[in-house]
């Protein structure tokens, strides 16, 4: 499923960082994810990086609270079933939308435009 959510991202598929779990704690996790998009950014990646379902809404907040508006955020949920769900845009729109992820099976992905 990550390289199924890579590829629907629209984000560089050639190359790519795949992060595995960030931390849990908020702090750790807030500090992680600039240096994630700040890798992103400098390199022209995709960062990948993924959260237990019950934790996908604080992991999205933080993203939200972390990054820069312009940053894309690919969310991709509940891939290869009916409920698929994959979204690429930059965190600013994101903080526009009213979703809810929690629960689902997720593969985050951070890039630049």
């Amino acid at each position: 499923s990550i390289f199924m959510a890579l590829m629907a991202s629209g984000l560089n598929g050639q190359s790519f960082t795949f992060h595995g779990y960030l931390p849990i704690q908020k702090n750790q996790r807030e500090k992680q994810l600039k240096t994630i998009e700040k890798q992103a950014l400098q390199t022209g990646y995709a960062q990948i990086f993924m959260e237990t379902p019950y934790r996908n809404q604080a992991m999205i907040e933080s993203i939200l609270k972390s990054c820069h508006q312009q940053t894309l955020l690919c969310v991709a949920c509940d891939i290869s079933s009916l409920q698929e769900e994959i979204l690429t845009l930059d965190v600013g729109t994101w903080k526009q939308l009213d979703k809810n992820f929690n629960k689902r099976q997720a593969i985050f992905l951070i890039g630049n435009a």
